[in-house]
C-alpha cells in the first residue's frame, strides 16, 4: 500500500512540481502515514476511554457528544499534519499539498476497506491461525495456544522505526553524512521491517522452545543483515554502517525483551 500510493503520490506531486524525485514521495508518505497512525492511536485510546466511563456512569452519557468532539478534532489536526508534511517535502503551495493529501486520504481509505478483510480471510484460510479477535491471533503449537497481538505489534514497529530513524539521523549528522530525514526515514525502513521480523522469529522460537539462546542468536543475525543493509543502501563505510546497526540492534532488543512478553504469550487454559 505504501509503495502504490507514494507512486501516485509522485505522480500527481510531479504536476505542480517537476523536481519532485520518487525517493522525496516514498518518505513523504511514509512519514505521513507514521504521524496519523499516531493521531488515530491517540484518538482511539480518547474514544475507548471516554466510552468505558460512560459504560460504568450511566448518568454521564449525556456527554456522549464528546466522542464525536474529540473524533473530529483529530480528523481536522491528522489532515493538517499531513498537509503541512507534503507541503515542506514536494515544497509546493497549499493548493497543491490539499490536492496531494485528498488523493492520498482517498487511497489509504481505499486500501483500508478492503485489508481488514483479506487478513481477517487470511486467518480462516491458513490452518495455522484461529479467528481474529480483536486484532488478536491464536495460534495452536506443540506447546499450547499462543496469543498474538497484531495491532500492538504494529504500533511497536511503528514506535521502534521513529525511533530508530531520529537516532540514525543524528548520528548520521554527527559522521558528516549527507543525508536528508526522509531519505534516512526510507534507508532505516527497510533494515527495520529486516531486523523486526527476525527478532519476532526468534523471540518465537524461544518462546516454543523455552530457551533464550534463539532469540540472542536472532539479535546477531539481525545487527549482521542490518549492517550489509546499511552498508549499501545510505552508501557509506563499514564502520558507520557497523554503528548504525549497532544502534538499531540495540533498540529491537530492548523492545522484544520489555515489550513483545506483553502482545506474544501462551494463553492459560481453564
Amino acid at each position: 500500500m505504501w509503495i502504490i500510493t507514494s507512486i501516485l503520490v509522485y505522480l500527481v506531486a510531479k504536476l505542480f512540481n517537476k523536481d519532485i524525485s520518487l525517493e522525496a514521495a516514498l518518505g513523504a508518505t511514509i512519514l505521513s502515514e507514521i504521524v496519523s497512525f499516531i493521531i488515530i492511536t491517540i484518538r482511539s485510546e480518547l474514544t475507548f476511554s471516554l466510552f468505558i466511563l460512560m459504560m460504568s456512569n450511566l448518568h454521564l452519557w449525556h456527554i456522549y457528544w464528546r466522542i464525536w468532539v474529540i473524533q473530529i478534532i483529530a480528523t481536522i489536526i491528522n489532515f493538517i499534519a499531513v498537509l503541512i508534511i507534503y507541503k515542506t517535502a514536494f515544497k509546493v503551495g497549499w493548493r497543491a499539498a490539499f490536492v496531494i493529501s485528498i488523493l492520498a486520504y482517498i487511497i489509504v481509505f481505499i486500501f483500508n476497506q478492503k485489508l481488514p478483510m483479506i487478513f481477517y480471510n487470511i486467518a480462516f484460510i491458513t490452518p495455522i491461525f484461529g479467528p481474529v479477535t480483536w486484532g488478536m491471533f491464536t495460534v495452536n503449537t506443540p506447546v499450547g495456544e499462543m496469543a498474538i497481538y497484531i495491532d500492538e505489534i504494529i504500533k511497536l514497529f511503528i514506535l521502534g522505526l521513529i525511533l530508530s530513524t531520529i537516532l540514525i539521523y543524528l548520528i548520521a549528522k554527527l559522521l558528516n553524512v549527507n543525508i536528508s530525514f526522509l531519505r534516512t526515514l526510507i534507508a532505516n525502513l527497510f533494515p527495520g521491517i529486516v531486523s523486526f521480523i527476525i527478532i519476532i522469529i526468534s523471540f518465537l522460537l524461544s518462546m516454543l522452545e523455552n530457551n533464550n539462546v534463539a532469540f540472542f542468536i536472532g539479535v546477531v543475525v539481525a545487527f549482521i543483515a542490518v549492517s550489509i543493509i546499511y552498508r549499501y543502501i545510505p552508501n557509506v563505510n563499514w564502520r558507520k554502517s557497523i554503528l548504525m546497526a549497532t544502534i538499531i540492534s540495540v533498540l529491537w532488543f530492548i523492545i522484544g525483551v520489555f515489550k513483545l512478553p506483553n502482545y506474544i504469550y501462551f494463553m492459560i487454559c481453564c
